[in-house]
């Protein structure tokens, strides 16, 4: 279940979309947004420090002023070791670059890359994912 999410982007009317279609598919209704990279590492610093309040999914652009999607998943891992919360992260990008994609798709902080605009089957696909991803294996 997504209880929280972040949203990063420097698009207001993308967060707007995204919000949305999130709060329509799954009704989640705990939504944080930061404008950039640079932002988001300092909310999560801020959750690490209160020790609450860490999303459950981050929607991630790639293109953004003041701290790239690139620039946040290098400062995440820095941070990564002091959170003790499972995080999905995805790359939600309108990027072309297929370079991109296919590093987005190899990273191991990133779940997957979602195409923008997000709609109510990458949603599903989403949840699906990070429900699958808690699933722990029963050995008889």
């Amino acid at each position: 279940m997504i209880k929280n999410t972040l949203i990063i982007d420097d698009d207001n009317l993308s967060i707007y979309l995204t919000k949305t279609t999130l709060e329509r598919t799954i009704n989640c209704k705990n939504f944080e947004s930061a404008n950039s990279g640079n932002q988001a590492i300092d909310y999560l610093k801020y959750c690490i420090e209160k020790n609450s309040n860490f999303p459950d999914l981050i929607l991630l652009d790639l293109d953004m002023p003041n701290g790239n999607g690139w620039q946040f998943i290098e400062d995440f891992k820095q941070i990564k070791s002091k959170i003790k919360h499972d995080i999905n992260i995805f790359m939600l990008s309108n990027t072309f670059d297929k370079g991109n994609i296919v590093k987005a798709k190899n990273c191991t902080l990133i779940t997957d890359f979602i195409s923008k605009p997000l709609v109510k089957q990458d949603v599903e696909q989403i949840e699906a994912k990070i429900v699958n991803s808690k699933l722990t294996p029963i050995y008889y």
